[in-house]
């Protein structure tokens, strides 16, 4: 079997800035995206010892990593300068397809929450990091 993500594919889309899906390219070296768990569920414990459960909605968390000399990191900054002058928040849909393990991820209702305006300066420019909250994540084969 095959896992690589060198395979990855990436579009994002921004309906009233990008509403051609926009390919990322250039990840980081080491990463080209996290996704951290999410809680789905709360627990409380009753006095006589009986566990009730109950669902939680909660957003994921996905952290993009691009190469500093990253063409899409303009993708990123131009999303940030237009709701910085806007004052308000874009929209945010995508795809993540990942052939290596036959899947499609599409990501609905996200919005940028963190964004990276410079990268860090080392020995050499470090990548970038960006990263949306999305309502929705839905795998599918592909």
């Amino acid at each position: 079997m095959n896992i690589t993500s060198a395979n990855a594919t990436i579009l994002l889309s921004v309906p009233l800035l990008f509403p051609v899906p926009f390919q990322l390219q250039k990840f980081g070296a080491d990463n080209i995206y996290g996704t951290d768990p999410i809680q789905v569920g709360e627990t409380v414990m009753s006095v006589d010892g009986r566990l009730t459960a109950g669902f939680v909605n909660a957003p994921t968390k996905q952290a993009y990593e691009l190469l500093a000399d990253s063409e899409s990191n303009f993708f990123f900054d131009q999303i940030a300068m237009r709701e910085k002058a806007d004052q308000t928040k874009y929209e945010i849909n995508g795809v993540v397809l990942l052939t290596s393990v036959l899947t499609k991820w599409t990501m609905t209702r996200g919005f940028l929450t963190i964004w990276q305006p410079i990268p860090d300066a080392k020995k050499v420019l470090q990548s970038r990091k960006h990263t949306i909250e999305w309502e929705r994540v839905v795998p599918t084969p592909s």
